[in-house]
């Protein structure tokens, strides 16, 4: 009888952890239809054949790298946005997957990817950018779309994947293959004007040049010095006030419609261009601008107000201008003299997967469903926070949101050890003793030297 019971009891249990496994939720699979997500379906509300839907809805485990932590309003300060807490359940129950982040440094990015990868623990996905681009593409690093498809990774077609992907296409192209699944940001250089200061000093501002047609790098010099001058110097004989502002000099050399160092997708050949005319032209301005005493990188000019145009890339508008005390205008970066296609400078980066993956539909899985998140708001990520705080501006909320498709002249920074190399090369071209011409003879050797050993590691 105790043997008849015990097995009765047995059955019990195992029907009742039956019930519990089909009704709970468990790590990698998609919650029953009364989760929190039961409205959300897979991919946004595109309309995808079963095959794609099945693969979305069973992700598994996907890794990528992250940065900074959750501010206190719940929206990741890193730029990826993965370790957002909502998206993450989103992605569990919905995509029947789990995200594993590793976190690191903004500075090592390029050494911790590349030595992850020579270790055989480099994630499933990255986001390609100036740091990585195009090194990882020549050493093989990421697959192409081509491979993708040759793969039979489904979901390539997605709707979600297509916004923005011409930018994707100019920037991310080698040896005449696209390496970039989706946009992951396209970031253009943005001028806050400090119409208080302007008004303050009765100088005309940047932004009426703007309104006229006239902004450029010589409206810039010009209102910039009357500033200063109005403005003079404290007590103490010390410049307060300054006309511009920004901690990135390689948006002059952007501006003028050129580029530090020229990659060509379809050859996949990297050039050194500081000798070129444009080049040579954007750093004299520079150099004057430094000269002239209107331009600064000094943090705490930016931090006092006392600048009167303040330069920073479109996902810094808003958390700059959240801190704003004074009467402001947005505009875009000035032209340069010889910028012949009006583009803005500013950076690009696109989701790409790793070739060292074991779960590549999976990493395809995961752009998908971050990139409908932050379609539908789910992820108050990329433009959903742009449109919030610039919805008393609509000129310049188009413009941001334009700028993401076109219009961008990326920087070419991926090439040995040319990231920190440059840095030095730029205190030199803004407040060295020795000429434009002379450094540029100077550093020309060092940057020909980094673009062979970067070509002698191409495959």
């Amino acid at each position: 009888m105790k043997k008849v019971i015990s097995l009765l009891l047995i059955l019990v249990l195992v029907v009742a952890m039956g019930i519990c496994a089909a009704g709970c939720k468990s790590t990698g699979e998609k919650q029953d239809e009364g989760g929190k997500f039961a409205d959300k379906i897979p991919g946004g509300s595109a309309d995808v054949s079963a095959e794609v839907l099945e693969a979305l809805t069973n992700s598994g485990s996907v890794s990528s790298y992250v940065f900074g932590t959750d501010d206190t309003a719940g929206r990741p300060a890193n730029l990826g946005g993965l370790n957002n807490v909502t998206f993450q359940e989103l992605f569990r129950e919905v995509y029947g997957g789990e995200i594993e982040l590793s976190n690191i440094p903004w500075e090592g990015w390029e050494s911790k990817f590349i030595s992850d990868f020579a270790a055989e623990s480099a994630p499933d996905m990255i986001y390609g950018f100036a740091k990585l681009w195009p090194k990882i593409a020549n050493r093989g690093m990421v697959f192409s779309n081509k491979e993708l498809k040759e793969m039979g990774i489904v979901g390539l077609d997605h709707p979600v994947l297509k916004d923005g992907f011409e930018a994707v296409e100019a920037n991310f192209t080698y040896k005449n293959e696209v390496y970039g699944l989706a946009l992951h940001r396209s970031g253009c250089f943005w001028s806050i004007v400090n119409e208080d200061l302007y008004k303050k000093y009765n100088v005309k501002s940047p932004s009426a040049y703007y309104k006229e047609g006239l902004w450029d790098i010589d409206a810039l010099s010009k209102c910039s010095n009357e500033l200063i001058t109005a403005a003079g110097l404290n007590d103490a004989g010390v410049r307060e006030v300054f006309g511009y502002y920004c901690w990135d000099s390689t948006a002059f050399i952007r501006a003028n419609g050129q580029q530090l160092i020229g990659f060509d997708g379809a050859t996949g050949a990297l050039s050194n261009n500081c000798k070129k005319l444009e080049v040579i032209e954007a750093m004299e301005n520079l150099r004057k601008a430094f000269q002239e005493g209107w331009a600064t990188t000094d943090d705490q000019v930016f931090a006092k107000g006392n600048a009167g145009i303040i330069a920073v890339t479109d996902e810094n508008v808003t958390s700059n201008i959240s801190n704003l005390t004074f009467d402001y205008s947005i505009i875009p970066f000035p032209k340069g003299r010889s910028n012949k296609n009006n583009q803005l400078p500013g950076s690009v980066s696109a989701w790409m997967v790793t070739t060292s993956s074991d779960n590549v539909q999976g990493a395809v899985n995961l752009i998908i469903a971050y990139l409908a998140a932050v379609e539908d708001g789910t992820l108050p990520l990329g433009d959903n926070c742009v449109e919030s705080s610039l919805k008393d501006q609509p000129e310049v909320l188009q413009m941001i949101l334009d700028s993401k498709i076109h219009g961008v002249n990326d920087n070419m920074y991926g090439v040995g050890t040319l990231w920190s190399a440059q840095w030095d090369f730029w205190r030199q071209i803004r407040t060295g003793k020795t000429t434009v011409a002379e450094t540029v003879e100077a550093f020309s050797s060092l940057f020909d030297a980094q673009i062979e050993a970067e070509m002698a590691n191409t495959q």
